[in-house]
């Protein structure tokens, strides 16, 4: 495997996916990764079948220009490509063995991936659910922009299961915050909170309310959601201190 100039694959001699490991020497979950999920007897197996490639992004040479190259701005990135330089996939951040392998066999096997989904957008051919795994995919990549066009052609009133109705009303509350179109946003959210308390993701979508409110200078509103976050989940400690740290903060 080389890499050009450009921070891009030069060639490849067997037609594998390339597994790149983006890191820094600072960065302590690129340490566990190494240390607790590379050496996972599942995840080297399967790690065989790819060619694995380890660049530190501040280097100053290929691993800085590779990490600018396919936009990596946190560690540790593991990004897939194919030898035509194309991004397959990528896993941010620490996962475990466990669930880190179950990705390397899903991408290894072309399973949804991210290359896969951008492909079948092209063609017209993707169902709500893989639409919203795109976009959140984009928002991942700052590709804001790309995340939006694919949610133009998202509508809730399709969605036929309320696993498809929640994921259409996070993913399109997420693209509107980064975007910071806070007043559609709030409106996504209050219709998720009013609809979905006995989901999971419920606390998530109080913190969130919080920070939405808080930014669109609604402290006290945004009290309101912190103090039903406080009775309901008292067992949700950071995230009900990083709540009170937003009202603090703005």
């Amino acid at each position: 495997f080389l890499l050009c100039e450009a921070g891009k694959p030069g060639s490849l001699k067997e037609n594998k996916v390339v597994m790149v490991d983006v890191y820094t020497d600072w960065c302590h979950w690129c340490k566990e990764l190494d240390s607790k999920v590379f050496t996972d007897a599942k995840v080297v197996a399967l790690s065989k079948k790819m060619v694995n490639l380890k660049l530190n992004a501040e280097d100053g040479g290929p691993g800085q220009m590779f990490a600018r190259s396919y936009g990596v701005q946190s560690y540790p990135t593991i990004v897939f490509i194919n030898g035509q330089g194309q991004e397959v996939d990528r896993i941010g951040g620490f996962l475990p063995a466990e669930r880190f392998a179950t990705e390397l066999d899903r991408i290894i096997e072309g399973k949804n991936t991210f290359l896969a989904l951008e492909q079948s957008f092209e063609k017209g051919d993707l169902s709500l659910m893989q639409s919203c795994n795109l976009a959140n995919r984009y928002m991942e990549k700052s590709l804001t922009e790309k995340a939006g066009k694919v949610l133009a052609k998202v509508d809730l009133e399709s969605a036929k299961s309320e696993d498809e109705a929640e994921n259409v009303l996070l993913t399109k509350f997420n693209y509107n915050f980064v975007s910071r179109e806070y007043e559609e946003a709030e409106k996504l959210l209050s219709s998720y909170v009013n609809k979905y308390s006995h989901r999971e993701m419920y606390p998530n979508s109080l913190y969130y309310m919080v920070v939405t409110k808080t930014l669109m200078g609604k402290k006290d509103e945004a009290k309101v959601y912190l103090g039903e976050l406080k009775s309901k989940f008292a067992d949700k400690e950071q995230m009900i201190m990083r709540a009170q740290q937003v009202i603090d903060r703005y």
